[in-house]
């Protein structure tokens, strides 16, 4: 793409220009289609069994608890603006979901980008005051 640091020119701008997507919306889509794979599956499988499995006993420690893949996962969910309590119906129709899917990267997308934008713009301002001086 021949663009040097000295060019200045956000990394956002750059995604956009390459037609590709940010590290941090990839990894939570493959999170969530890896989610419609699983809950697709049959319910003997050990993959699902572990996903929807609770403990029959035991208590977790006090205090704020260590986040689990579900957890994650549930995360991945409302940042991709997809239904927490209706996702398991939707991933049973595979097309469907893959749809949603694309749609929410692209949603997440766009609110990483606007809040960046937001920040920028945030410092330009903080900057403007001193650079007329």
């Amino acid at each position: 793409m021949k663009i040097k640091w000295w060019h200045r020119i956000s990394n956002s701008e750059v995604l956009q220009r390459a037609k590709s997507t940010t590290i941090e919306t990839m990894l939570p889509g493959n999170c969530l289609r890896w989610l419609g794979h699983v809950s697709r599956m049959k319910d003997d499988r050990i993959p699902k069994q572990l996903l929807f499995g609770e403990l029959a006993r035991g208590t977790r420690d006090r205090g704020r608890h260590r986040k689990r893949w579900k957890d994650c996962a549930k995360d991945n969910l409302k940042s991709f603006n997809i239904d927490y309590n209706s996702w398991y119906s939707q991933t049973q129709d595979r097309a469907r979901w893959q749809q949603n899917v694309r749609e929410g990267k692209a949603f997440s997308e766009q609110q990483l980008f606007s809040r960046a934008e937001r920040r920028r713009q945030k410092q330009h301002e903080v900057r403007a005051p001193l650079c007329q001086n």
